[in-house]
């Protein structure tokens, strides 16, 4: 019997919001003016265009998301520049096979749904921060990157490359906010890092099993942080999202990135 695919699209682009904080006024007022700027109808269609196209191809070519690992994401057909950063802000940063949630409603019918808000949030976050695409096309480079996004302090991405013997670190920092806007790039820094940084950060990610590990949807985060940690190599890619992580495998994993920069960060914006 044919199978019927429901789809249900959660459309926006994500916020964190409490009334419970020292800056209540201040979240507001900021909350206000996003309800008050929220992108139009149209404007919100052409962002997703995209995505939504590669979403129904999906569907057409397997009906039913069974098997996630067999879905193909590279795409050389996506527009970049030089380093890969995209031509278009309403590029997608992030294959929609791992935001694709899967399961049952009441009448039993199975049901799709994709995790929109946090692929859009987090686009626009790494765009404005002119961050490369590290899925759409095969490289002989083995990369890492977490971006850090705080609801009251600035945006942070580290991107650590190997390409052969040669292991180099980037670091940016925005004066954004990360559950507001992501502002204007402050801190564009990069270095050399010793192999050995690289092997053990290697041996943190094995520890964590970091290439099966599956992204669990966290929701709206409530005066708190995203962390987003990708992995890219030659024949694979994978990301991985927590809401403010507790002291884990993978909180301390991206707490090693973070230490091998200068951003100094102070323990009480840690979280």
């Amino acid at each position: 019997m044919k199978k019927t695919i429901a789809i249900f699209f959660l459309m926006g682009i994500s916020g964190t919001f409490s009334a419970q904080t020292p800056q209540n006024d201040r979240m507001k007022a900021k909350h206000e003016k996003l309800k008050t700027d929220k992108l139009d109808a149209r404007k919100v269609e052409l962002q997703l265009t995209g995505g939504l196209q590669a979403f129904k191809k999906f569907m057409d070519e397997n009906k039913v998301c069974a098997d996630l690992e067999s879905v193909t994401f590279f795409d050389n057909s996506i527009e970049v520049d030089d380093h890969n950063v995209p031509v278009s802000g309403k590029q997608f940063y992030f294959p929609l096979k791992f935001f694709i949630m899967s399961g049952e409603n009441k009448n039993e019918k199975p049901l799709i749904d994709i995790d929109l808000n946090s692929i859009i949030y987090y686009s626009r976050f790494l765009y404005a921060m002119k961050e490369p695409l590290l899925f759409n096309k095969k490289s002989k480079k083995e990369i890492y990157r977490f971006t850090w996004l705080r609801t009251f302090h600035h945006p942070v991405t580290i991107r650590i490359e190997k390409d052969g013997e040669t292991c180099l670190l980037y670091w940016k920092l925005s004066d954004g906010e990360g559950g507001y806007d992501p502002g204007k790039v402050i801190t564009d820094k990069s270095k050399p890092v010793d192999i050995k940084i690289w092997q053990e950060l290697k041996s943190m990610l094995q520890k964590m099993d970091f290439w099966h590990m599956n992204r669990i949807p966290q929701g709206i985060t409530v005066d708190g942080s995203k962390w987003i940690l990708e992995g890219a190599e030659p024949e694979q890619y994978r990301v991985v999202d927590l809401s403010s992580p507790e002291a884990n495998d993978f909180y301390y994993t991206c707490l090693f990135l973070l230490n091998q920069t200068d951003l100094g960060i102070n323990k009480e914006e840690i979280y």
